[in-house]
């Protein structure tokens, strides 16, 4: 990132750095949070392991120059993300919903799904945002009340059925990829995501950006009494940092987050029952594709949503001919490498070709297929068990918020909404600057 007030590149090489608040997790809850500090004119330091901040906001740069956004792309038309972007000098377009999501293919075999109508949502949709309503503190954060609705505890599946919503469950899956099987989920899992926000968006004009920038650390922790001490270790050198807050917006994986944070017993007890899915997105060049987007379809499945793992489908990248954005999903519990993830896919697409199914698929010949970017989103949707929402789980853990001035921000506490994480990670920051109490 190129602000100024980010980096100041003279404490890289000192041994002890001060700020007021230290943010593990560079990605768009710890860059947004950063932001918002720094024009409050508090010090910050952002530690982030990967190359750059952004998070999954990704893109490819063809050879011809053509930008692919291939991870997070699409916003809510807010007040708040404008005024974000406008800082950067990121300009925003509008961006509106496909009702169509393509030809439905079942991907196993690269045979047209002919038994597959894709239905009118519309109505279905309705009814979905009446059950919706019920339930309004669903519109920020995880503050359910006790008893926790049973409604929201019973299997996607189950609420589908309950309320005939059938008719809008393909789309529901097509913007909630990256949560398993999704008709086994919890509803609440599935509203906290496709909520009345994101209702209100297919209504709407949504905007659209582009956002990347730089940095690199890794970070091992260990905490003090009055500060939050840290051990960053860089490429080139170790930092010492002292931080007066410690917000973490880095998903809270218990072995690669919390565990090195060195826990209280209180905060381990709560962050070992998290559990979360995988989930893949990348851009492929493949000539010999058609310029349509494809939606896996299984025949034999409930609703003909895709048999996990597979690809989701793939799109064409406008004004990059030959270039398609992808994504792929894994089943709750299955872990898999990525080169198995990028050999399915390639698989995939071949066999696709190979089959013929696709109108102009054939004239364009059949040049090998490449992956020419390719990022694990994983660990991806964070959920508990039915039992342990129904005994409080997201009532403790809201509980920890500012314990040992330690914050939590970021898509466990929310959704896999930017939009929303900000909106969240804006009311906590008023909580960290009383505690700061300057």
């Amino acid at each position: 990132m190129s602000d100024s007030n980010f980096s100041e590149h003279s404490d890289c090489t000192s041994n002890w750095v001060t700020r007021d608040v230290a943010i593990i997790g560079g990605g768009a809850s710890g860059t947004y949070a950063a932001w918002r500090l720094r024009e409050l004119n508090y010090s910050v330091a952002i530690i982030e392991k990967k190359a750059r901040l952004g998070g999954h906001t990704e893109t490819y740069i063809t050879p011809q120059g053509v930008p692919i956004d291939y991870g997070v792309m699409v916003y809510h038309n807010w007040p708040l993300v404008e005024r974000f972007f406008e800082h950067f000098g990121i300009p925003l377009t509008e961006f509106s919903y496909a009702a169509d999501q393509g030809t439905s293919i079942d991907l196993r075999t690269g045979e047209v799904d002919k038994n597959y109508t894709q239905p009118d949502p519309s109505l279905a949709l309705q009814a979905y945002g009446a059950q919706l309503a019920k339930y309004p503190y669903l519109r920020e954060g995880f503050n359910l009340p006790d008893p926790v609705p049973e409604d929201l505890l019973i299997p996607f599946g189950a609420f589908v059925e309950k309320y005939r919503l059938d008719d809008a469950v393909w789309l529901i899956a097509q913007y909630s990829q990256g949560f398993g099987d999704i008709l086994a989920v919890p509803t609440l899992y599935v509203a906290k995501y496709f909520g009345l926000e994101l209702l209100d968006a297919l209504q709407e004009e949504a905007t659209i950006a582009r956002f990347t920038a730089a940095g690199k650390k890794s970070f091992k922790a260990m905490y003090g009494t009055s500060l939050r001490f840290l051990i960053v270790r860089g490429p080139k050198n170790t930092t010492h940092l002292r931080a007066k807050q410690l917000l973490i917006t880095a998903p809270p994986s218990y072995n690669a987050v919390v565990e090195p944070l060195c826990p209280s017993a209180r905060e381990r007890a709560l962050f070992s029952r998290f559990r979360s899915n995988t989930y893949w997105a990348g851009v492929m060049h493949a000539s010999g594709l058609p310029s349509t987007s494809v939606r896996n379809a299984a025949p034999e499945q409930p609703f003909h949503l895709p048999r996990l793992p597979s690809v989701y489908g793939w799109s064409p990248a406008q004004g990059a001919p030959g270039y398609f954005s992808f994504t792929y999903g894994g089943p709750q519990g299955q872990c898999l490498s990525d080169e198995a993830v990028k050999a399915d896919v390639l698989a995939t697409v071949e066999r696709t070709l190979k089959a013929g199914s696709l109108e102009g698929g054939a004239e364009n010949g059949t040049e090998a297929v490449s992956l020419v970017a390719f990022s694990n989103h994983s660990p991806y949707e964070f959920m508990v068990g039915v039992e342990d929402v129904r005994a409080g789980f997201y009532r403790d853990l809201k509980a920890l918020q500012g314990h040992w001035d330690t914050w939590w921000t970021g898509a466990a506490f929310e959704a896999h909404d930017s939009s929303l994480v900000w909106r969240f990670t804006e009311g906590l920051l008023g909580n960290i600057t009383e505690r700061l109490g300057n």
